[in-house]
């Protein structure tokens, strides 16, 4: 039709990346000014907003790719995505399920239910590909913006000291803390919980629980 504006898959992906940095600039503004002031402030926006910014282009390049140059298989878009993301998963995922793994298996079998559950999570990727094709129509792709409106907002209020603007996904070297009462966000500074530390230690030690 000559009225329709559709967009091309990679300037969706890259759409919804920026949409998904949106949401996490509204959720760190709504967040109490830190102790140092407005800069941390500001470069808890820019880590938060760039990293997420660069993951929408890398995908959208990927996607423009992937049109050009992979065989037109309709089973295998969400192939590669579940071995892409369980990959991915294994090298970012991993490490923040270490001590639910321990806990849950103990010691001699943490490692293979951190693995497990790692790629399992991961498809949550290739699924939300499934379901986001069967609801790219005109009447009901509005619902599924909503849902990932909502999941992105929910991820900050479960994870209040880890989300937004900690730079999960970030591979290089993490940027330079603030100091330790001031931090917008414990990830920020590169202070993840180490790994068989004990969580109430963890839980004793965040924001949340001394409020």
């Amino acid at each position: 039709m000559a009225g329709d504006r559709s967009l091309t898959p990679a300037a969706a992906i890259v759409l919804a990346w920026a949409g998904l940095a949106l949401v996490n600039a509204g959720c760190i503004a709504a967040r109490a000014l830190p102790n140092a002031g407005l800069r941390v402030r500001a470069l808890n926006h820019l880590f938060d907003a760039g990293q997420l910014l660069c993951l929408g282009l890398v995908c959208g390049l990927a996607v423009t790719l992937w049109l050009r140059l992979a065989p037109r298989r309709p089973w295998l878009a969400p192939l590669a995505l579940s071995l892409v993301a369980g990959i991915l998963a294994l090298a970012i995922l991993a490490p923040d399920l270490d001590n639910f793994a321990l806990r849950l298996a103990g010691r001699e079998r943490a490692g293979l239910v951190d693995i497990v559950l790692t790629v399992a999570l991961a498809q949550a990727v290739p699924l939300a590909y499934l379901v986001g094709r069967r609801m790219a129509r005109p009447r009901i792709r509005w619902i599924a913006a909503a849902v990932a409106t909502i999941a992105a907002i929910v991820n900050t209020q479960i994870l209040p000291v880890d989300y937004p603007g900690c730079m999960h996904s970030w591979p290089g070297p993490r940027p330079p803390s603030p100091p330790p009462r001031s931090r917008a966000c414990s990830g920020a500074g590169g202070s993840r919980r180490r790994r068989g530390a004990s969580p109430s230690a963890s839980l004793r030690s965040s924001p949340s629980a001394r409020s």
